[in-house]
């Protein structure tokens, strides 16, 4: 009869160990695949990444050489994957989406020059993240809205201008 209590006891471990580390293998193969979508555009535009911020299932990334901007996007159903070239950006705004009074979704909004799809790189979405976290996604949504001003025009940027970001 122990043998039996013992045993049961030992697989309601298991079973109780199994389910709490769930979640972070979850975490790990999200963001296994985050990096290989990241690795993989990197690799096909031969660029070297100088800034990057990650957040969520969210990363931007910024080859200031070669003038670039990348954007991987893999929360919502579809997943998002861009590189694009900032010296064809003719105009970057911030977009606010509200519904009910509150902000629903915040995007960097990328305009190529003459006629295109513009690109909308999200920030914040209530659907999928917190309320509480949209100041800190206008914050990021800001500096990265400076930053792609500062680098889609041709020419050289003056060092001292970076660390004022």
């Amino acid at each position: 009869m122990k043998p039996i209590i013992i045993l049961l006891v030992l697989l309601g471990l298991a079973a109780l160990m199994w389910v709490e580390y769930a979640p972070v293998r979850s975490r790990k193969r999200k963001r296994a695949a985050l990096t290989a979508a990241l690795d993989r555009l990197v690799l096909g535009h031969k660029l070297s990444l100088e800034y990057s911020d990650a957040f969520g299932e969210r990363v931007i990334a910024l080859d200031r050489l070669n003038r670039k901007l990348l954007w991987v996007d893999h929360h919502s159903r579809e997943q998002q994957e861009y590189c694009i070239p900032l010296l064809q950006v003719g105009h970057s705004r911030i977009v606010q989406e509200h519904e009910k009074g509150a902000i629903t979704r915040l995007f960097l909004e990328l305009t190529p020059k003459g006629e295109g799809i513009p690109f909308r790189l999200c920030f914040f979405d209530s659907a999928i993240n917190l309320q509480t976290g949209l100041p800190a996604a206008a914050r990021r949504a800001r500096h990265w809205k400076t930053r792609v001003e500062l680098y889609r025009h041709p020419g050289q940027i003056n060092s001292e201008l970076e660390y004022v970001l």
